[in-house]
């Protein structure tokens, strides 16, 4: 008979699973360390027990590995006291470490990140970020936007900030259960996009009879309302008391409220067509009129009117950039906020351009560069690092030609008031 080694790979994937959901089974009944995390913040003598392995938080954690190699506190008492996240959010997060997987609220979920990041988990972020991602909507965003704030989570908090800013009749449609700090900002801003009588026709919706709490944030929050709108605030206040005049207080110098777009320049037109009362035909007048008074353009190369307008309002089929020139769009009449780059044909690996933003009176600044992004796809969608309006985008062809007409630029655009 042979001698040779036989592996039976049959129930492989059985016994791996049955190992794991075992492993799972234990959690918080078996261990060789706890986890003790307060129940409420203050109260040490009320505190979650979790009982876990410690071989298992090494095998994710180098902060962990450290903690039970080391001669350190933890280690000699076999626990680790968490006083800074909620039990809910240490058990999420001690359960991934379990099973890999994660089944909580989105609140919770960017506690966990949280929690990953502080504890050194690599895989954890990345996959709490996906799934963060792919949730966030105008209906989530507050929740992820509190959660992010509390744990300064700065690059979520942005995110869903500028969600919640996109799209406010959505998320701004009920009274948000936040501090009041919080609802100023989001009030408050330039790149709200939604004028001041729709948003104070939101705010009067959320409660009947108007309350003093959102008259005060109407008062503060939304300077610019119609004569009606004001007639109605000052009927609400049944106290009778004067209307009070806290206007203009922190967009005052911002004017109209912004518009949020996925084509800055075609917006720019639309306006300029709608004023202009053109659609179709262009007159010799017309490119003139646009270049002279809605957008002005800088090419490091010279050429004919006819072309730069085609270029000004990106309507050429293809805007030959050569390697080391560049194109610049200034704003008189507007402030854009470019948040990112959607690209309508592919750019090649080899092809390396930079977006740089600023104002007449500051310095541009880079927001955006594909030198380590390799081969763009079309229809690719990526962000800029702009959260601040200007009024000039220069595009600079860092490395290759390339063609100019393929980005769109999307963001939020604002007429400047007279």
């Amino acid at each position: 008979m042979s001698d040779a080694m036989v592996e039976d790979t049959t129930k492989k994937q059985w016994v791996s699973d049955r190992l794991q959901q075992t492993l799972l089974d234990s959690f918080g009944l078996h261990g060789d360390f706890k986890v003790l995390v307060p129940q409420r913040a203050g109260e040490k003598d009320e505190r979650k027990e979790f009982k876990v392995w410690s071989v298992i938080l090494s095998s994710w954690s180098d902060v962990f590995e450290k903690m039970m190699s080391h001669d350190l506190k933890e280690k000699a008492e076999r626990e680790l006291v968490i006083q800074d996240f909620s039990p809910e959010g240490v058990e999420a997060f001690l359960r991934f470490l379990y099973s890999g997987t994660l089944n909580t609220s989105l609140g919770t979920l960017v506690e966990v990140l949280a929690i990953a990041d502080k504890y050194q988990t690599p895989e954890l972020p990345n996959h709490c970020q996906d799934i963060l991602t792919r949730k966030l909507s105008a209906e989530t965003a507050w929740d992820l936007f509190v959660a992010a704030d509390r744990f300064r989570l700065e690059q979520l908090r942005d995110t869903a900030l500028h969600t919640i800013l996109r799209s406010p009749k959505v998320a701004l449609a009920k009274r948000p259960s936040v501090d009041e700090e919080l609802l100023v900002e989001v009030l408050s801003s330039h790149l709200l996009c939604i004028s001041d009588d729709d948003l104070c026709d939101l705010l009067f919706n959320w409660e009947d009879p108007i309350g003093d709490a959102t008259r005060n944030l109407i008062e503060k929050c939304v300077p610019n309302i119609s004569p009606e709108k004001r007639e109605k605030l000052r009927s609400s206040n049944s106290a009778g008391e004067p209307e009070q005049k806290r206007l203009k207080l922190v967009r005052s110098m911002h004017g109209a409220r912004s518009e949020y777009t996925e084509d800055l320049i075609l917006s720019i037109k639309g306006r300029f067509d709608k004023k202009w009362g053109m659609r179709n035909d262009v007159t010799e007048q017309e490119p003139q009129a646009f270049l002279s008074n809605w957008v002005s353009v800088l090419y490091s190369r010279s050429q004919n009117v006819d072309a730069i307008y085609l270029w000004a309002r990106q309507a050429a089929s293809y805007m030959h950039l050569l390697e080391g020139n560049w194109f610049e769009w200034r704003f008189p009449y507007f402030t854009i906020v470019p948040q990112a780059l959607k690209f309508t044909s592919s750019v090649p690996a080899a092809s390396c351009f930079s977006l740089l933003c600023g104002n007449d009176s500051t310095n541009l600044q880079e927001v955006f560069s594909s030198k380590e992004l390799g081969r763009i796809s079309c229809g690719q969608v990526i962000k800029c690092k702009c959260d601040f309006p200007v009024q000039r985008l220069r595009v600079f062809a860092v490395q290759k030609d390339f063609n100019l007409s393929c980005i769109k630029f999307q963001g939020c655009l604002q007429e400047i008031a007279d």
